[in-house]
């Protein structure tokens, strides 16, 4: 139901060390992708908003002429408020836990589906330049996309079965 049972579960089947592993592992999937999370919705409604209502509040144009989505009111809006509405655990006593363990979930199959996405725009000489993937690194991310593939595959069908 809860935490307090999960942690009940991995200490008596694991001990102390199963119990301290438990407790990083709910940490990080916690606490991992809070930064990338906050800003990247954050640049995304942005962008959304910049597309539909180009008047909008518009930053100040930086030193090369360019508006920075970082300095635009509904950029900075997003973040304060993906910062602090979480903060409602502590008043209300309600235990995220399932809410947590659901959107890591959700990560394991969007992976296999942004990955090919990203494998291709890293690829890319116009966008990347001179950084775009070599040889080994593009070897490397297709093999770990095949095996996360395979596995979202295995775990659907062991689900669903």
């Amino acid at each position: 139901r809860d935490a307090d049972d999960m942690v009940r579960i991995f200490s008596e089947a694991q001990g102390v060390l199963g119990l301290i592993i438990f407790g990083l592992g709910l940490w990080g999937a916690a606490f991992s992708t809070l930064l990338g999370i906050i800003t990247g919705y954050a640049l995304v409604v942005t962008d959304i908003i910049r597309l539909l209502f180009p008047s909008l509040g518009k930053p100040p144009a930086n030193s090369t002429g360019r508006r920075s989505a970082q300095h635009h009111p509904v950029y900075r809006i997003c973040v304060a408020f993906w910062i602090f509405s979480p903060l409602y655990v502590f008043f209300t006593g309600v235990t995220p836990v399932g809410l947590v363990l659901s959107i890591n979930a959700m990560y394991a199959i969007l992976i296999p589906i942004l990955t090919p996405v990203l494998l291709k725009i890293t690829n890319d000489e116009r966008l990347m330049g001179q950084h775009k993937n070599g040889w080994l690194t593009n070897r490397i991310l297709v093999f770990l996309v095949l095996v996360a593939l395979f596995l979202t595959f295995r775990n659907l069908y062991d689900l669903l079965s």
